[in-house]
């Protein structure tokens, strides 16, 4: 994969991707998302010393991050949803659920908390039900044999 491929992984919102480049990037932007916020929770501790942000929840900065990272995580499945022939609304869908996701977590609605009422329930039980699918359908199923609305077979180029 050339330097303008894996920045085109991440940045563009058209063409279609097979299963193999799929996981490629969702590993790579997994761990890339993971020292981001690692490095930016240890550097920025201190800064936040004493203030509403020195919590386990996210400060401003990581939460920042977080959505920033939303972009190339959309841009990546939104390929592989082009290749199994999805409507657009599915990506919509999953833009959606993650800026949602950011949000509630940085509101301290994590999965463990005490008391999170009906509605955080269902929303936690959502994105589980919902995440498990994305997963499956993007890193398992085969995608449309043959050219689609969204391009050539990534398979067959």
């Amino acid at each position: 994969m050339s330097r303008t491929e894996f920045i085109e992984l991440y940045t563009t919102f058209h063409g279609r991707i097979g299963r193999a480049q799929w996981w490629f990037g969702f590993i790579a932007l997994f761990m890339f998302y993971a020292l981001v916020l690692t490095i930016l929770h240890f550097a920025l501790k201190d800064l936040f010393e004493g203030t509403r942000f020195a919590s386990p929840r996210p400060n401003p900065i990581e939460s920042l991050a977080s959505l920033l990272l939303v972009v190339p995580q959309v841009a990546l499945v939104k390929k592989r949803f082009n290749d199994r022939a999805h409507a657009p609304w599915v990506t919509e869908l999953y833009a959606a659920t993650c800026l949602a996701l950011v949000v509630v977590a940085d509101a301290g609605f994590v999965p463990g908390m005490q008391n999170p009422g009906v509605f955080m329930t269902v929303f936690w039980l959502f994105m589980l039900v919902y995440g498990t699918w994305v997963l499956i359908d993007n890193g398992f199923r085969v995608g449309t044999k043959g050219p689609n609305n969204y391009g050539p077979d990534p398979l067959d180029t």
